[in-house]
């Protein structure tokens, strides 16, 4: 193994199922579109390499589009429009080429992608998601032994 290579993070797949019907009965009342769901924590010091999603339940809306991004910034920088309404089960969201290649980058604080009904007509009672995201864990972690005092 390179020297550079030793003590360091990794590279690896973070989930979430989100389930329609969960959503229905936290919230209280019809989920509607612009309703947002953090999806997945991106702690500090993490590149996102890329992210998406995975249709498991096909849902019950007329119209349903999903974006995955960033609430407060780019809100569809993942996935823009996937069209959850016409997905079979295991069907997964187009990656952006542009967007993995702008996605690449290290935040210094933690963030969250979420999860955002872009459309959604007709009334959403059942279906579900899994939202995926690749990340690198890229901060620092010091492991040196430290010196030795001369004598000691």
């Amino acid at each position: 193994m390179h020297s550079s290579m030793q003590d360091h993070g990794r590279v690896y797949v973070a989930d979430c199922v989100i389930d329609f019907a969960e959503m229905l009965v936290a919230k209280g009342s019809a989920l509607a579109s612009s309703d947002t769901v953090e999806a997945i924590v991106v702690p500090a010091g993490t590149r996102i390499l890329d992210a998406g999603i995975q249709t498991l339940v096909v849902d019950d809306a007329t119209t349903l589009t999903l974006d995955l991004g960033f609430t407060g910034g780019t809100v569809d920088h993942f996935v823009d429009g996937y069209d959850q309404a016409a997905a079979a089960a295991g069907d997964y969201s187009a990656s952006d080429s542009n967007a993995i290649i702008a996605a690449q980058f290290v935040g210094a604080t933690a963030d969250t992608i979420d999860l955002l009904f872009a459309t959604l007509t007709g009334t959403l009672t059942v279906g579900k998601v899994r939202v995926w995201a690749i990340l690198a864990d890229c901060s620092y972690v010091n492991k040196a032994p430290g010196l030795a005092v001369v004598g000691s």
